[in-house]
């Protein structure tokens, strides 16, 4: 799988509060996306631990990584986050989010996958699991809220051509927003 990852802080910020964890192993793939709340250290900070946390416990399911990354940024500001689980010997796709993270698969069967409202280490909603085909070709697009809900006017067949990171690119340039952190993943 290949993957792109575009990702800067708010205009005028040197911290950047989101930020991207994929871990590759067996004939699977976990990627996750982090925003801290808010912008800046604080931010900055909260991601950085919950990603040190789903590091810990990546081979857990999707409820205890959630719940042990609630209960790491208890004293943070929280943070909102999305994962996905590729299983490349299920042709499967599992995600699960909560907060404003969006995501989507393009391809055979297109799917844009629910969060649920909530804050990791704050308010952390029943964690739900949607799972749905994966077919080798199929492309994954999950960003932060820094990336404008007008992305979705991006062309989908050019998502699916195009090389990931150029595109991952181009999202950013194109559909970051000046006023928050923005990060987005193009994989394939």
């Amino acid at each position: 799988m290949k993957f792109g990852i575009a990702s800067r802080p708010r205009h005028g910020c040197k911290y950047n509060g989101d930020t991207v964890l994929i871990k590759e192993f067996d004939s699977k793939v976990l990627i996750s996306m982090i925003d801290g709340l808010g912008h800046g250290e604080f931010a900055a900070v909260a991601s950085s631990r919950c990603k040190k946390c789903i590091e810990e416990h990546y081979e857990s399911g999707f409820s205890e990584i959630f719940r042990n990354c609630d209960l790491e940024l208890r004293k943070t500001n929280g943070v909102v986050m999305g994962m996905m689980f590729i299983d490349f010997e299920q042709s499967s796709i599992t995600y699960a989010g909560v907060g404003n993270i969006s995501a989507r698969l393009l391809g055979t069967k297109p799917v844009h996958f629910i969060s649920r409202d909530g804050i990791v280490g704050y308010r952390l909603p029943k964690i739900r699991e949607y799972k749905h085909p994966y077919i080798n070709g199929d492309t994954i697009l999950l960003y932060s809220d820094g990336i404008s809900s007008r992305v979705v006017k991006y062309s989908a067949s050019m998502i699916l051509k195009q090389d990931v990171q150029a595109t991952a690119d181009e999202i950013l340039k194109l559909y970051g927003k000046d006023e928050d952190d923005a990060t987005v993943i193009v994989a394939r």
